[in-house]
């Protein structure tokens, strides 16, 4: 089965090879042998402080690993000036995160506490002193992003959205949404400003994909500019750029509007809010069919395809010349890895919008019958979305390139998901594929694991989904026949169903925000109750 990428214009097949996506050592980090001796006092209390050199090499694991991958949390030039001195309720934050990666970062010496841990514990103590004495500065909005990132990946996903909703209420409070006091700025102060309101903007909406959740701050709120692209317009391919906003538009319609593959990011964060709030919200009776004109799939739909209408020439699949470049152009791999997130945020909107569960769930509700050429599309859009994730798994692991945050390995469960389906194909062709994209999704998931405890939660959530998939089947209701063949319209008694087990399993995979640790819900205390500090997760 061959489709176009709707960003690519390039038919999607599955002649990559599969390749295993095994443990990749990193260069030693340097190591300071005695931290007893590069204590200083911060406000109150001892805290050990980081070495010079040492941080400097935690910069240069996060450019590589972080920056801009999604998020936007500083420019460059502004981290690369500060990487010797950097203040400790930044550092001591962006060590915890990139120890993750490294393994190689050390612990208080004598002490038997994880070196990520304690990185963690210290960020804790300088941004609580700081939240308390009430010097809610940059550097403070840095340091608890950072902090957000490690709880989240740890399952502690409680603290990660007060850390959220903190960082969003603090911008709202100086005015940062709005560009308020830009003229008294510099450029540079007024860049920093805005990359750190986007962020937040985009883990917003990254764990948005909630059933307890909603985003903190809507689209409306944020009328600053697009952050600078980092990555000069020579080696990224794209043209000198003009400042935009997230609600520009054209000025004609179906205009390509090139504002850098930041801006393409972040515009589709805002279709992914939309979407996770589509997907989750409660129960609307009188919401009209999602094949409906005025539906809020149909909605959905259009801004996900006015997207495609604006998206330049310049970052299309054909014109990156992806695995070319980035084996001959190393100075490319910033643009290139925020290129990937474009990726993967732009096929799994159409992943989650014709989820076969998703679509299961909204259909039930429905009277009367149930056009079989909507349920035959969503099947088909599906297919080949998932498909696409497969591919770009394969694509980065041939030129070895990885995106490591946790966000991008949810997209990937939610692929694998779709892709389990299609293992049970009637047609071999189509199983065996699912069967291959399949092993590639859990397999980088498995791999991220190795960092993150929230992709342990969630890799052992798909295995145990495809170890119950005979309880189901299929929750296709047609994958192989056309729609006009079948001999009666389905109805919401005929569309296929899944066993309440299965169907709380299935809504804890797609809920990015249940991947938490058996730690996390005894931390909550007498908020929850007993029985349930002993739930399995």
């Amino acid at each position: 089965l061959l489709k176009n990428n709707p960003l690519t214009g390039v038919a999607s097949g599955n002649s990559l090879p599969s390749h295993g996506y095994g443990h990749r050592s990193m260069g030693n980090s340097p190591v300071a042998l005695n931290f007893q001796n590069t204590e200083r006092r911060y406000s109150v209390g001892y805290v050990t402080s980081l070495p010079p050199d040492f941080v400097k090499s935690e910069v240069e694991i996060y450019l590589a690993h972080f920056h801009d991958q999604p998020y936007c949390v500083f420019s460059k030039d502004w981290l690369l000036s500060r990487d010797l001195s950097l203040p400790p309720e930044v550092a001591f934050p962006l060590v915890a995160l990139t120890s993750r990666i490294s393994r190689r970062s050390p612990g208080p010496t004598g002490s038997g506490v994880l070196p990520t841990k304690h990185y963690a514990d210290k960020a804790w103590d300088i941004l609580s002193y700081q939240y308390k004495s009430g010097k809610l500065g940059l550097s403070f909005l840095q340091g608890t992003f950072l902090m957000a990132q490690v709880d989240f990946a740890d399952g502690q996903s409680h603290r990660g959205y007060s850390s959220v909703a903190l960082g969003l209420r603090t911008i709202q409070s100086a005015g940062l949404n709005k560009d308020k006091y830009t003229s008294s700025l510099t450029n540079s102060e007024a860049e920093e400003r805005r990359r750190i309101t986007w962020a937040f903007f985009m883990l917003d909406r990254s764990y948005n994909a909630s059933r307890d959740y909603s985003l903190c701050l809507s689209d409306k709120h944020f009328t600053i500019l697009f952050p600078t692209p980092d990555t000069p317009a020579s080696l990224s391919g794209e043209e000198s750029l003009a400042r935009g906003t997230l609600h520009d538009g054209p000025e004609k319609q179906g205009e390509k509007l090139d504002h850098g593959i930041l801006a393409c990011l972040l515009r589709l964060y805002s279709i992914w809010g939309k979407t996770t709030d589509y997907v989750f919200e409660p129960f609307d009776k009188d919401a009209l069919p999602p094949w409906r004109s005025g539906s809020a799939l149909a909605g959905l739909e259009s801004d996900w395809m006015q997207f495609e209408t604006h998206f330049a020439d310049t970052h299309r699949y054909r014109s990156v010349d992806f695995r070319r470049r980035a084996r001959e152009e190393p100075h490319c791999r910033s643009y290139l890895c925020s290129w990937l997130c474009v990726q993967f945020l732009f096929h799994s909107v159409q992943c989650l919008l014709h989820h076969p569960f998703v679509n299961m769930v909204k259909l039930r509700h429905i009277d009367g019958n149930i056009p079989a050429t909507f349920l035959q599309k969503s099947y088909e859009s599906s297919l080949i979305h998932s498909r696409w994730i497969a591919r770009f798994i394969r694509e980065m692991e041939e030129v070895d390139i990885r995106l490591y945050d946790p966000f991008i390995g949810y997209l990937c469960a939610i692929a694998a998901t779709i892709q389990l389906e299609n293992t049970a194909s009637k047609n071999p062709h189509i199983a065996q594929l699912g069967n291959s994209d399949f092993r590639t999704l859990v397999d980088y998931m498995t791999d991220l694991s190795a960092h993150w405890e929230n992709m342990g939660v969630l890799v052992n959530r798909v295995n145990k989904l495809a170890a119950r998939q005979k309880n189901y089947k299929s929750l296709y209701y047609s994958q192989d026949t056309f729609s006009g063949e079948l001999t009666r319209m389905p109805t919401p008694s005929t569309i296929p169903r899944m066993s309440e087990a299965d169907e709380a399993l299935m809504w804890n995979i797609l809920d990015f925000s249940s991947s938490f640790t058996p730690a996390e819900i005894v931390q909550l205390g007498d908020l929850v109750p007993s029985p349930y500090q002993r739930m399995e997760t």
